[in-house]
């Protein structure tokens, strides 16, 4: 669908699972547009400095895969794994609506930082 709309960003949100903690992102591990690994560092350290410290998680880094939905997509993308819902202290905050409020403003912000979006103002806002 990102393909054929023309996107120009593809942000593509997950919860992780199978024995971890912590915040991860992914951009494919084939050739990619410098656009593609500055986005990526942007939106991954907007969503750590909202979520690092003043949450506790864990940064497991800036990673690079064969993923079909990173390598298929014609424009910049990243894969964010946003905590694993398999470990306890993961889940109860995969489960606290003020860090999920915390997570989708850090994505958010990213992803408007990373584009170079102008900030509208609380009155322009729906």
């Amino acid at each position: 669908m990102a393909n054929n709309n023309g996107a120009d960003y593809f942000v593509s949100i997950h919860i992780n699972a199978g024995g971890g903690t912590g915040f991860e992102s992914f951009i494919w591990d084939g050739p990619v547009s410098n656009n593609t690994v500055q986005w990526r560092q942007i939106v991954h350290d907007t969503i750590m400095s909202r979520i690092g410290s003043p949450w506790g998680v864990t940064d497991r880094g800036k990673k690079r895969a064969n993923f079909y939905v990173l390598r298929e997509t014609a424009m910049p993308a990243v894969l964010t794994e946003n905590l694993f819902i398999d470990h306890q202290q993961d889940l109860s905050k995969l489960t606290n609506s003020s860090f999920i409020r915390d997570l989708a403003n850090a994505t958010g912000e990213g992803i408007a930082k990373a584009l170079k979006l102008p900030l509208k103002s609380s009155a322009q806002l729906v």
